[in-house]
């Protein structure tokens, strides 16, 4: 984690928790990470309109303390444990990416997607 914070530099940001919810129509984990990243780090398009591929570092939603609240928030939300070896952009740099790993960390966990 500590190579992924000095690449992207530290700007501190606010963090708010999010309900859980199930939601409708979008996937259940997408869902609630495009919520998450609404809630706690506004951007000019908005979570809804990222696209699953979008770096959500180069778009400036994330940064080094980002990725610190994301990671604090993803692992009481999905029942997961962030290993500091998965903070890599492969998995956490876009919706998609996001989705795809806790899908992987839920499966390994046993708790299903």
């Amino acid at each position: 984690m500590s190579a992924l914070l000095a690449e992207f530099g530290t700007r501190p940001r606010s963090f708010r928790g999010v309900a859980k919810h199930n939601g409708t129509g979008m996937d259940t984990i997408e869902h609630r990470v495009r919520e998450f990243l609404h809630e706690n780090f506004p951007s000019p398009e908005g979570a809804d309109e990222l696209k699953d591929d979008q770096s959500l570092f180069e778009a400036g939603i994330l940064d080094s303390m980002g990725v610190l609240a994301l990671v604090t928030w993803l692992e009481p939300e999905f029942g997961i444990v962030v290993d500091d070896d998965d903070v890599v952009p492969e998995n956490i740099d876009g919706v998609g990416n996001l989705v795809r790993y806790v899908r992987r960390k839920r499966a390994e966990a046993g708790l299903g997607a």
